[in-house]
């Protein structure tokens, strides 16, 4: 929500007369960011006192914006650190574990960005969580496959005894 709210000073009272009108908009309801809903009335005016009148705009965030710039690019990178797991191991072991670290890295600095755009709060919010969650596949991909490595190397080596 905008607040504009026009107060005019002791001094200017005597020449300065607010009155109650009709506030238009010349330009679309559609910004780049933004945009501003029609309920309830938006913009609207009212007046406290005859010093003094209020000016309300509601303005609604897009959420295609961050459909495309973060939850598409990180499903993208959730399916690249999930096709890892179908690579063969022991052979593709090196490039498994790079691939997931670098996924790892990559949504790290998406998350960072991301959180830099947000407001600060002392909660966290759901884009924060799904960003998390997306840092959380690529580890634990990492740790999966360096375990089925170890078990793999640990029974070629109870074989050979």
């Amino acid at each position: 929500m905008c607040h504009i709210n026009i107060v005019i000073d002791e001094a200017d009272t005597k020449s300065v007369n607010l009155s109650l009108g009709e506030a238009k908009m010349k330009t679309d309801r559609e910004l780049t960011e933004y945009f501003i809903t029609e309920e309830p009335k938006s913009p609207t005016l009212s007046q406290n006192h005859m010093k003094e009148v209020n000016l309300r705009i509601v303005f609604k965030r897009r959420l295609t914006n961050e459909a495309m710039m973060t939850f598409f690019p990180s499903m993208l990178l959730i399916f690249i650190s999930y096709a890892t797991s179908f690579f063969k191991l022991p052979n593709f072991f090196n490039t498994a574990i790079t691939v997931n670290l670098t996924v790892m890295l990559t949504t790290t600095t998406l998350l960072i960005s991301v959180v830099k755009k947000l407001a600060p709060t002392s909660y966290i919010k759901w884009i924060e969580g799904w960003l998390i969650f997306a840092q959380l596949i690529p580890f634990t991909q990492v740790v999966l496959i360096t375990c089925i490595a170890w078990l793999r190397a640990k029974q070629e080596e109870d074989e050979k005894d």
